[in-house]
């Protein structure tokens, strides 16, 4: 899943028009619009750490281990 989900107005990096197009989505965004996807990036903001990451790396590093071993 993309780390923005539905915070972000995903595009198509390919596609120049899909990017202009999502510029000017965002760009044209009602005050209304702005506070949903504000609350929708403090909300995925808080599903991210440093420390859930490194948890998470420290466990595929032991399962590694395990069944290298």
């Amino acid at each position: 899943m993309e780390v923005a989900g539905n915070a972000a107005q995903l595009v198509n990096p390919e596609s120049p028009e899909d990017i202009r197009g999502g510029i000017q989505t965002v760009l044209n965004e009602t005050a209304d619009q702005q506070r949903v996807r504000l609350q929708r990036m403090i909300i995925r903001l808080h599903m991210f750490s440093w420390h859930q990451t490194a948890e998470q790396t420290i466990e595929v590093y032991r399962k590694a281990i395990e069944h290298h071993e």
